[in-house]
């Protein structure tokens, strides 16, 4: 790679943020912080970096796919909120505010009942929340509409540098799979645990520690193992998955996480919990609409990647055979 002197002003922003994404770009960020001892960058040493000096053509091809990956992911967003809308206005929640109460009474029996002490699991937020429910809104046990399935801990020790991916909470998000920071186990493990922990097409994976109710729809196959604090859940029931999807990360499952696993510092939603959450269901073709959107904004950030993976892509071709070769595969 080059370390040319560079006029700034001849280097475009879309191309630098792909630079610095690739894995020479990686390697000296890495290789700085580790060199600093303090694990981030100080403007002294964003300025070390050498850029691949880049033709105005290249530059502008790459500009073209990202900020073409950019319009995926506004419209992904924009498609997004709109199910959230859609799904909270007809939960009656769009505009819903819980009521700040400082004090409320319950009853020893009610006490007894619930098995919990805690004053938090009787906010009266909660009872309000399934109060604004519609009269044509009914509500389901997730435990009737899914079977469920969980993950495994192989421990820190068994991770590798290379490999295959053991995907932990923080890998999971409502949008896909969160990759950046993933680790890897052997193929050797992989193959011993894939029968029993592999994700498998069709499933919602939902995260039940640490940071409890963030569910994703598999509509694609994931090579990989999943945690034990993931949750592999297939459907029993006539549901459109991008709508369970989306009303198992909404305000409505959210605050019945929050009732359930009270006040404790480390979150653990237990599996009993988890298949005792209720799920509203609409008319089916308000499903039907919901999901869709939810599908759509999927698809719209797949591409998004699809786009930045290609620009990223080009740029390491220009670096390691010549930009004539990065500007061939970009017009593929």
């Amino acid at each position: 790679m080059a370390g040319a002197k560079i006029d700034r002003k001849k280097i475009m922003p879309e191309y630098l943020v792909c630079f610095l994404s690739t894995k020479y770009g990686r390697f000296q960020i890495k290789r700085i912080q580790m060199l600093s001892g303090q694990g981030k960058l100080e403007l002294v040493d964003i300025k070390k970096i050498l850029i691949l000096p880049a033709s105005y053509e290249l530059q502008k091809n790459i500009a073209d796919i990202y900020n073409l990956a950019e319009n995926f992911l506004v419209l992904a967003k924009e498609q997004y909120v709109q199910a959230e809308q859609l799904l909270l206005s007809e939960l009656g929640l769009r505009d819903w505010k819980p009521r700040h109460t400082l004090t409320y009474v319950r009853s020893f029996s009610q006490v007894a009942k619930a098995s919990r002490m805690d004053a938090e699991h009787f906010h009266p937020k909660y009872k309000e929340m399934f109060d604004r429910l519609p009269s044509n809104v009914y509500l389901q046990l997730l435990g009737k509409i899914t079977l469920y399935t969980k993950g495994i801990e192989v421990g820190s020790s068994a991770y590798t540098e290379s490999g295959i991916p053991f995907l932990r909470v923080s890998n999971l998000s409502k949008h896909g799979i969160v990759d950046d920071t993933v680790n890897f186990i052997s193929n050797e493990l992989y193959n011993v645990l894939r029968e029993k922990y592999e994700p498998q097409q069709g499933e919602i994976l939902l995260s039940k520690d640490a940071t409890p109710g963030i569910a994703y729809f598999l509509d694609e196959s994931v090579q990989g193992i999943i945690a034990s604090g993931i949750l592999r859940l297939s459907l029993i029931e006539d549901i459109p998955p991008y709508y369970l999807e989306l009303v198992l990360n909404s305000i409505f499952v959210q605050l019945q996480i929050e009732q359930s696993v009270g006040g404790s510092i480390i979150k653990h939603w237990k599996p009993s919990q988890v298949q005792k959450t209720w799920i509203p269901r609409l008319l089916a073709d308000r499903e039907k609409e919901i999901s869709a959107l939810v599908q759509q904004s999927h698809a719209a950030r797949r591409e998004a990647k699809t786009l930045l993976e290609k620009a990223k892509r080009a740029v390491e071709i220009a670096i390691e055979y010549g930009e004539q070769q990065a500007i061939d595969f970009l017009c593929k």
